[in-house]
Order: C-alpha cells, then structure tokens, then sequence
C-alpha cells in the first residue's frame, strides 16, 4: 500500500515529502502533486527510479514557476493515489 506523509508540519523552513510504496513501484519516476488551499497545482515534484525505501522529497517552497509560496495550507498528493493525500501548513 502506498502512504504519504510530509514533515516537519507545520513547516519554516523545507518541507519533506515521504511517500512509503510498494517495492515493484521503485524502478518507476515518482511523482507528488502539490495544491493551494484553492486546489490549484502548485508544483509537481518528482523523482527518478530510486532504490531507498521509503521515497524522500524536500520540497523548496517554490511553485513551478520558480517562485516562493506564501505561508498557507496546502494539499500534497500521490499523483498515481489521489484519494491519498496530507495536509502541509507552511509557516513564514
């Protein structure tokens, strides 16, 4: 069963996103979806083939356009598992 989790939360500095899967799923790219409070994608993190279990993330706080988030809620998902998700609040 694949999980997700972000910490610290709430979070000053850079979050990590740790996703726990299935060991067959390692050799492919994952990737997490990160939304506002609005439910607009922020940014899409991803990863390559990884051999460590579980997946680690640090997300930079910056949306796809290379620009900083704000302080907020945001919603961090498993983009192959969207009913799985985790609220991160990121704090200034």
């Amino acid at each position: 069963t694949r999980t997700i989790n972000a910490y610290p939360n709430p979070a000053q500095g850079f979050p990590t996103v740790e996703l726990k899967i299935d060991a067959q799923d390692r050799r492919r790219i994952i990737e997490i979806d990160v939304y506002n409070i609005r439910g607009q994608k922020v940014r899409r993190l991803r990863t390559n083939n990884t051999f460590d279990l579980p997946i680690k993330i640090v997300w930079d706080r910056k949306d796809s356009n290379g620009k900083t988030c704000p302080a907020g809620i945001y919603l961090v998902r498993d983009s192959l598992k969207p009913t799985s998700s985790v609220k991160l609040i990121l704090i200034k």
